[in-house]
């Protein structure tokens, strides 16, 4: 799965501060894009500052001076990442088309009234 595959590169420190940064509030994130191979969001710090993340197997990107400049997992990656988690649906089962076909009817049928 994506998610630990991410979790599995951070560090400790970076986990802790993603962690707080969601448990106190200090982050607002949006999932705009959740698909099996890839998740992509916005989070916003308690600055207002907001970043950009896009997550691949082959890849972790944030517009974060942190993530762009060390070339690592960031805090606001990993935030994203555990929210995915929390927010994760079962997989919903394909839903059929209702038959909308017309049934034959007997001539000169009529309901009760």
């Amino acid at each position: 799965m994506l998610a630990t595959h991410i979790l599995a590169q951070v560090e400790p420190q970076r986990l802790l501060k993603a962690t707080e940064g969601i448990v106190n509030g200090a982050f607002s994130i949006t999932i705009t894009r959740s698909e099996k191979d890839s998740l992509e969001g916005f989070v916003k710090n308690g600055d207002g500052i907001e970043y950009a993340v896009a997550i691949t197997p082959a890849r972790t990107f944030c517009s974060c001076k942190d993530s762009m400049f060390r070339h690592s997992v960031c805090k606001h990656s990993v935030a994203l990442v555990l929210l995915a988690i929390r927010n994760q649906h079962p997989e919903r089962k394909e839903e059929t088309a209702p038959n909308l076909k017309l049934g034959k009817m007997r001539r000169n049928w009529q309901a009760a009234a």
